[in-house]
Formats: structure tokens, sequence, C-alpha cells
């Protein structure tokens, strides 16, 4: 599916299997039409499932055209290809070559590899697969509708957007409640901060809500 990607590199506290907490880095590919709103999808689609600081650590503009996810769980690496077009031009009766780029989920590049012949083979161009990598993103983000089914935003004034602008300044630290889950936006510094805060107690809820 075409979009508008970003692509999202955070590191965050995780525990492993054995109990223990490690610092990891991750990369996520979104959906986005400016670096704020993909600062916001990202925290929107994260923070309900963080258990300790998630810290922002780089967000830039995506090179690819095209991005094929699955529903298979054992599609589950991300792999980059660099195309090569060959069209002709009538008028001086030579060949263009263009450079696309496009990203494939599967479960290996054989697989990956197939996944690109099928796509191709619905178009009438000509094209060489000049190299494949696998990536280190994690998951793909789209925008999604009423019904939760993905499609390519064509309005950038989103909610998400006008919320992100109006309640979390830059050089602040601001509270917000993400999908039911309170957590800490931290501005202040050069990486945006996001951390978790625990669940209100009834006592603590009762006193925000008498609260005139």
């Amino acid at each position: 599916m075409k979009g508008n990607y970003f692509e999202v590199k955070i590191k965050r506290e995780k525990v492993t299997e054995s109990g223990m907490t490690i610092i990891a880095t991750e990369s996520y590919l979104l959906d986005a039409f400016s670096f704020t709103e993909a600062e916001a999808r990202i925290i929107e689609e994260l923070a309900p499932y963080i258990s300790g600081q998630l810290i922002i650590k780089g967000i830039k503009r995506a090179i690819f055209e095209e991005v094929f996810t699955s529903y298979e769980d054992a599609d589950d690496k991300f792999y980059k290809f660099k195309l090569q077009y060959s069209i002709y031009d009538e008028r001086r009766d030579v060949y263009k070559f263009e450079t696309h780029y496009m990203l494939v989920q599967a479960a290996s590049v054989r697989l990956a590899l197939e996944r690109i012949e099928d796509e191709m083979r619905h178009t009438m161009v000509d094209y060489e697969v000049k190299q494949v990598a696998e990536t280190e993103i994690l998951s793909v983000f789209r925008y999604k509708d009423d019904e939760g089914i993905a499609f390519a935003s064509i309005d950038a004034e989103t909610p998400a957007v006008r919320k992100f602008l109006t309640s979390l300044p830059d050089g602040m630290k601001t509270v917000i409640t993400v999908a039911g889950r309170r957590v800490v936006v931290d501005k202040t510094g050069r990486d945006t901060k996001v951390i978790p805060q625990p669940d209100a107690t009834p006592t603590q809820q009762q006193q925000q809500e008498d609260v005139p």
C-alpha cells in the first residue's frame, strides 16, 4: 500500500522471560504527514503497552514507495527492496532507468521475493531486483478507519495531530491518557520521553472527581 511513511526509532525498558529488565532499541514504520504527527502516532500506538520508560530517539522520512504487509504470524521480518525500473522512451528511442524502494513483510528472503514478483505481475513495468536486505523494523502502523481497516489518510489535520499540538508543547511535561493508560510525556530534553504512571487508586479517582 502506498503512503507517506516515517521510520521511528525508540529505546524502551523491557522485561525478558527470565525476569531481567533490559533496554531495547526498536524501529517502527508508520503513516504520517509530518514529524509531529509521527511522534504523536508512535506514542498513541505504544503507550498502552509499555511497562517502563520509552524514549523516542529519532524520526526520519522513509524512502519506501510501497509497503506490503502480511497477516500471517510466521511473516515476522521486513525486507527492504531496491528495484530498478526500465522504462522505454519512445520519443528518444532509449530506455530510462528509475530506482524505487519497497518494504515487504515475510518469513524469509525467498518468500519476500515471491511477494514482490506477485505484486509486480500486476504492473506493465520491466524491473530488476538490485538489492534485498532485512531491516530492523518490527511493525508497520497504518491509519485505520472506524472499523479498524487500514487506509491511507488524505487529511493532515487529524485529531491525533491537533491533540498533540495543543496538549504537548515543547519544553514541557504533560500527563495524558492514551487508550485508558496514564503517561507522562516529557519534552524538556533533546529526546521525547514517555513514562507510564501507576493506575489511580479509588480514593485518588474520587479526589479527582471532586475537584471543581
